[in-house]
């Protein structure tokens, strides 16, 4: 399992993450918010270490699974594209080693949690080091991933 150490706790002003996309017809965010603002890092350290072991152990249906139903790829041009391409670059990769570094909470806005971190991707054919940046909010009142940035990518 992975394991997350938070290093930098972020106040409100040094946030920068975007606001939610509003729902079609409506003024209300596309995310659930919860007004207190209040949530369990704990709980949102072990989504995040959930995604990267569904990822490293190739199981697509829990992979895709954290991702949010208003996930918008910043790297492909549709979300059916996006899904392709991550089946046939996951399903292909034979194994998958990752480990994450560096995780730091950034903060919230509107329901929306902003985090960074190092992960480092090895497999037979590729290797990196990607500074992620992972903008997460609540989907049926669990943690999905809304966006996925990849700030800096070292090979």
């Amino acid at each position: 399992v992975a394991e997350l150490a938070v290093v930098k706790m972020a106040t409100a002003s040094q946030s920068t993450i975007a606001a939610p996309a509003l729902v079609a017809g409506s003024n209300e965010p596309s995310v659930e918010t919860d007004a207190s603002s209040n949530f369990d890092l704990g709980v949102l350290e072990q989504f995040i270490a959930a995604w990267v072991d569904a990822w490293q152990a190739q199981s697509l249906g829990a992979y895709f699974s954290a991702y949010h139903a208003e996930f918008e790829p910043r790297y492909q041009d549709s979300v059916s594209a996006w899904r392709s391409s991550r089946e046939r670059v996951i399903d292909n990769a034979g194994w998958i080693e990752l480990e994450l570094s560096d995780f730091q909470y950034i903060g919230e806005e509107a329901g929306v949690i902003e985090v960074h971190f190092w992960l480092n991707y090895r497999s037979p054919t590729y290797q990196d080091d990607t500074q992620k940046k992972l903008l997460l909010g609540r989907e049926a009142g669990e943690w999905r991933i809304l966006e996925e940035i990849n700030l800096q990518v070292r090979r």
